[in-house]
């Protein structure tokens, strides 16, 4: 309850307050919808509105064009119509996905950069060239037998693993946004031919960056220590970015 002075007059704010607990009370506003003014309802009347925030965050802004905006289906509800309110489109995600691709952007091209310096800073030699030197001529990595490429190996240092890199900055910077406990099916294979591609279901994107990391050590193309490493500094890139401000 509103409690005022009976022997001050009321402000207009105070009016407001007033107005708005009696439309709560009493569900007028649900009730303008269900039964339109008039003796029978008229139809439909159909209000659509843009996003009212599609790339930026909500401010007062967008409060205060809704206002006006209000002002007609409230005429038309008046008039006798039904007027069912949705307010903008179905984009309300985009000022996230806006800020996590420029993080991710970011990420990458800095993950890019400090792991191929370290590549050709340590210049550590691919699991298959040691191999085939040392121990059995014949070996061939399985990296190329989906693309018709027997015996592909990256033509670079190994140290640290670029995958492995590039899934540590993703994990930090999803996990950042989503939580570190967020189940997802992975379907971005799905229906390929040239390999096993089916989807598959993590629970958090912590376990799809090592499941992406320890895979290029079944592929032939890497020790574990590339893979290890290089998802350890994927993380620390992606942490530095998460410190950043950014503006959307």
């Amino acid at each position: 309850k509103i409690m005022t002075n009976p022997n001050i007059p009321k402000t207009i704010s105070e009016k407001e307050q007033e107005t708005l607990l009696f439309w709560n009370e009493n569900k007028i506003f649900e009730k303008s919808v269900e039964t339109p003014a008039g003796d029978k309802a008229r139809g439909n009347f159909s209000f659509y509105d843009g996003p009212p925030f599609a790339t930026g965050l909500p401010h007062y802004g967008h409060i205060l064009a809704g206002t006006i905006k209000d002002a007609i289906p409230r005429y038309q509800t008046m008039k006798g119509n039904t007027v069912r309110r949705v307010w903008g489109w179905d984009c309300h995600g985009l000022p996230i996905e806006n800020l996590i691709e420029k993080k991710l952007g970011l990420a990458s091209n800095d993950a890019a950069v400090v792991a191929w310096h370290n590549k050709y800073v340590f210049n550590l030699e691919r699991p298959s060239n040691y191999i085939t030197k040392y121990i059995d001529p014949s070996f061939k990595p399985i990296l190329g037998r989906g693309v018709n490429n027997e015996g592909l190996t990256p033509p670079f240092p190994g140290y640290p693993s670029g995958h492995s890199t590039f899934g540590g900055i993703q994990e930090g910077i999803f996990t950042a946004f989503f939580g570190s406990s967020f189940p997802f099916t992975d379907k971005c294979h799905a229906g390929r031919t040239e390999f096993y591609g089916e989807p598959r279901t993590y629970l958090s994107f912590k376990e799809l960056a090592e499941e992406n990391a320890i895979s290029r050590i079944y592929l032939g193309v890497h020790p574990r220590m590339d893979c290890v490493e290089g998802l350890r500094l994927g993380k620390i890139v992606a942490e530095r970015v998460n410190q950043l401000q950014f503006q959307l």
